[in-house]
């Protein structure tokens, strides 16, 4: 392991940890049932390649057809889901600790909506 016991511990915390007292990873259904161990293992993998992003009001996340490479967390605000272009019906509407894209992370896929 890389990092001190100490670091590891605290970034797993963070990471759990959506701001409500749930766990963030808990809200991802494909990682419920790791073992607390792989749970550990993998936020640590996921925490050396997080990145915060920011989008704007309207602006695309993720639109369908194209890849899907990356696992999304809502933090703030909302994401509306749609079954193709922004001017589609929306299909549900993502707040916090909401998450898209997970099947991303164990193979390689398209999205099925578009995420504005």
């Amino acid at each position: 392991n890389r990092f001190p016991t100490i670091l590891r511990r605290q970034l797993a915390t963070h990471l759990q940890e959506t701001g409500s007292g749930e766990s963030l990873l808990g809200t991802v259904e494909v990682l419920r049932d790791l073992t607390h161990r792989d749970r550990f293992n993998f936020l640590l993998d996921l925490f050396m390649r997080m990145e915060s992003e920011t989008f704007g009001r309207g602006l695309p996340i993720a639109l369908k057809g194209h890849k899907a490479s990356k696992l999304h967390f809502v933090r703030s605000g909302q994401v509306q889901v749609t079954a193709a272009e922004q001017d589609s019906p929306v299909i549900s509407t993502l707040l916090a600790p909401d998450s898209f894209g997970e099947y991303a992370l164990f193979e390689e896929a398209e999205w099925d909506e578009s995420y504005w």
